[in-house]
């Protein structure tokens, strides 16, 4: 057996398993890929150097416009859950709007379709 990983595709291959082997694969031992897929199981990413050859390097950091992404997302999920408590709880009060009361009630109906 012998083993490759191609750079294009960003895998590994087996000659025992895949019969196609993209062009730029390179050979590498059985110790090499066991290395790198021990560094990958400990958070590190298999990349390549400039000849194809596989290595592993540290992640990298997200980037800023990602951590505002998952932030906003955060926030969106919390003012969601509060605006639903806010108002499930004014909806329940004997001299809630009708308005409101109405808005609940479609609340729950739509909640009621989700299985």
């Amino acid at each position: 057996m012998k083993l490759y990983y191609s750079k294009s595709a960003g895998g590994f291959y087996s000659s025992d398993v895949h019969a196609t082997i993209p062009k730029d694969a390179v050979e590498i031992t059985e110790q090499e890929h066991a290395a790198l897929l021990e560094d990958q199981a400990a958070g590190k990413v298999i990349a390549s150097d400039k000849v194809g050859n596989p290595v592993s390097i540290s992640a990298p950091l997200p980037t800023q416009g990602y951590v505002n992404a998952q932030a906003k997302a955060l926030l969106a999920q919390i003012d969601l859950a509060s605006v639903r408590a806010i108002r499930e709880w004014l909806a329940a009060q004997p001299n809630a709007p009708k308005f409101v009361k109405d808005h609940e009630a479609s609340a729950q109906a739509a909640r009621a379709l989700i299985k």
